[in-house]
C-alpha cells in the first residue's frame, strides 16, 4: 500500500512501519529520551519483538492456517508480561497477535516467533530443530546466542538495547526477513560473510 502526502510525495507502508520502529526506538531507548523514567528492558524487548513479528515474512500456509500469530517466551516471565502489555489488541498481517508462555522446549514448533532466555541456551538444539520445521523466527538475547543457531540476539551496547541478525539462521527456518529489519540492525550475518 502507498500513501500520498499533503505534499504529494508517496510513502509505502513498510517505510512508515520502518519510521514507526524507529521512533518507537528512539522513544523507549534509556539516554536517548529526556524521560525521567526510562524504559525497562523487557519493554522495549517486547516492542522489538512485536515490529520483528512485523518484518518477517512466514510461509503462506502457517499464517493462513492459523488464527492468530503467536510471540512464544521460553524462560522470562517479565518478559512475557511486558508483551501482553505490548500487544493486547494489535494485529499483523490481519490476524490478531498474542504472547504464550512455554513450559518446555518440546512446545517450540506451535509458535510464530520464539524468544528464548539465556536460562535455556542448554535447550538450543531441541528447539533449533524444531524451529527450522516449523518456521519459527528464534530470538534470543547475549553475544553467543547465534553460535546456537538462533537468528536474531539482542545485545546491550552502550546502555542500549540493539540487536545482531544471522539471516542464514532465519533462511534455514524457511523465513524471510524484510531489507529494512535487515537495515536497522547492528550486524547481520550472511553466507557470504558480508553485511
Amino acid at each position: 500500500m502507498v500513501v500520498t502526502r499533503s505534499d504529494g510525495s508517496r510513502v509505502s507502508r513498510c517505510a512508515r512501519s520502518l519510521a514507526a520502529l524507529l521512533l518507537l526506538c528512539a522513544m523507549l531507548f534509556p539516554g536517548l529520551g529526556q524521560s525521567a523514567q526510562p524504559a525497562r528492558e523487557e519493554d522495549v524487548k517486547a516492542a522489538f519483538l512485536y515490529n520483528f513479528a512485523k518484518f518477517v515474512e512466514w510461509p503462506h500456509d502457517m499464517v493462513a492456517q492459523r488464527g492468530s500469530i503467536d510471540v512464544c517466551v521460553l524462560g522470562d516471565d517479565r518478559l512475557h508480561e511486558a508483551l501482553e502489555r505490548t500487544l493486547r489488541g494489535k494485529v499483523v498481517r490481519e490476524k490478531p497477535i498474542g504472547p504464550r508462555r512455554l513450559d518446555s522446549a518440546e512446545q517450540s514448533g506451535n509458535c510464530h516467533l520464539l524468544f528464548v532466555s539465556s536460562d535455556h541456551l542448554h535447550d538450543m538444539p531441541v528447539i533449533v530443530d524444531l524451529v527450522e520445521r516449523h518456521h519459527v523466527l528464534l530470538v534470543g538475547e547475549g553475544e553467543h546466542f547465534l553460535d546456537y543457531g538462533g537468528a536474531i540476539a539482542f545485545r546491550v551496547e552502550n546502555n542500549r538495547l540493539r540487536f545482531d541478525v544471522d539471516d542464514d539462521a532465519a533462511a534455514r527456518a524457511g523465513l524471510k526477513l524484510s531489507s529494512q529489519l535487515l537495515k536497522v540492525a547492528r550486524h547481520v550475518t550472511r553466507k557470504d560473510g558480508g553485511r
